[in-house]
């Protein structure tokens, strides 16, 4: 409503109209503010109101040049102005803040009084705080003796552990980011590697922890992963003879347990006295009821730290003790080949010696295993030669050295030092 005013004075004189003043009835009240968010919202979300930024501008939206008056819980914040597009902000950078909820809400006043209802409130989270180093707590499936060792012939592998409820979880290895997760509520999660084609290496894993405002935990302590997917190998051969019987050596490529006496196969005779004398061999004597036997150990008799099978061993052909009569057993003069060969120095820090000049000529298969039973060196050489190894790069301990001339297998202990 334009209004106008018209003096007249006693004598009837009309001054001029005033200035046109509008009149403008308002009776409605704005309508209810809306908190849109905070700037900056960091972390997994750029609108849940968690953040880790320590000075915040609050956003929002109401009735276009209307006064927008901010509370929280704890009483009235402070005001601020909408723009001509019913935009606002509210500068709150000043305000030191603590890691509590904080309820925000909003009400516009209009240019005539008029008070909205409240806005729906917009919860403001800060949280400046790291989440706890998290935990790698296994594989499954984790095969064979252990099941916590991370030493597994299963090619199908989901890792597991522990962070910060609902923490996002990466999880790299010594080549680089693998994937991530997330913690449910109670902070277990799960992540599913079983695309992955492993490889027969160690991984070596670590996780690291970002909650819902973006911290970051400290990375995981070192979980390693050992894919394992090689049945393991054994050759049983001769260690001594006398009247008692054959002594016989089960020697396999890598460490095993769980050989028993009814997984030895004694056609014409009988074993007993089962030894396991070191991670990767056993003894036992083998007494004959006849003049010949045969000798052999099945697959599946043995099984590796990863829980694989042995492959089945060689057949060994026995004759009566001091007879001589064996296939590839020609006199006892054999048996004292491991002496006659020397590996020098005992231990060796840089280069070992194997000297092989105690065998006749041709070609003999040599091997080097760590105390675990890995084979960490192998190559074929020539008898009545010296075999020098370069073992400056091995880490310190024991290791042996497996040689095979194609009648028997001799193995001498050798200690790396540093």
């Amino acid at each position: 409503m334009n209004l106008t005013a018209e003096a007249v004075d006693l004598a009837g004189n009309r001054s001029a109209k005033s200035d046109v003043f509008v009149l403008k009835p308002d009776f409605t009240a704005p309508a209810k503010p809306v908190i849109t968010g905070i700037s900056d919202d960091t972390g997994a979300s750029n609108s849940d109101g968690v953040t880790s930024d320590r000075n915040i501008t609050i956003s929002g939206t109401a009735e276009p040049n209307s006064s927008v008056e901010v509370s929280s819980q704890f009483g009235p914040l402070r005001s601020t102005q909408t723009d001509a597009g019913g935009n606002w902000l509210l500068d709150i950078t000043d305000i030191n803040l603590f890691e509590i909820k904080v309820n925000l809400t909003a009400e516009a006043v209009d240019l005539a009084g008029n008070r909205s209802t409240k806005s729906d409130v917009f919860v403001l989270t800060p949280d400046f705080t790291a989440p706890a180093k998290p935990v790698i707590t296994g594989i499954s499936d984790d095969t064979g003796a252990s099941n916590s060792d991370g030493v597994t012939s299963d090619k199908n592998i989901i890792i597991s552990g522990t962070a910060e409820a609902n923490s996002s979880v990466e999880v790299s290895s010594q080549y680089g980011p693998l994937r991530s997760t997330r913690a449910d509520a109670n902070g277990d999660w799960l992540l599913d590697i079983t695309d992955i084609n492993l490889l027969e290496i160690k991984v070596k894993l670590t996780a690291e922890a970002v909650d819902l405002a973006g911290n970051r935990s400290v990375k995981s302590d070192v979980f390693v992963l050992a894919p394992d997917f090689t049945a393991p190998g054994v050759t049983i051969d001769i260690a001594n003879v006398s009247a008692a019987g054959y002594t016989i050596t089960a020697l396999f490529d890598e460490a095993v347990s769980g050989l028993t006496l009814d997984e030895i196969s004694v056609t014409g005779g009988s074993a007993a006295n089962l030894v396991q004398n070191d991670p990767m061999s056993y003894s036992f004597v083998v007494s004959l009821s006849g003049s010949t036997a045969d000798v052999s150990i099945g697959a599946g008799a043995a099984q590796d730290i990863a829980g694989n099978d042995n492959t089945a061993s060689n057949s060994l052909s026995l004759g009566t003790p001091n007879s001589g009569a064996r296939e590839g057993f020609n006199s006892l003069s054999n048996l004292s080949k491991s002496e006659q060969i020397k590996l020098y120095p005992n231990p060796a820090s840089t280069v070992l010696t194997i000297d092989l000049s105690a065998l006749s000529a041709g070609e003999v298969d040599v091997f080097l295993y760590n105390a675990s039973g890995k084979p960490v060196f192998s190559t074929e050489a020539y008898k009545a030669r010296t075999l020098k190894l370069d073992v400056s790069n091995y880490l310190s301990g024991m290791y042996i050295v497996q040689i095979y001339d194609g009648q028997q297998v001799i193995r001498k202990k050798v200690m790396v030092r540093k």
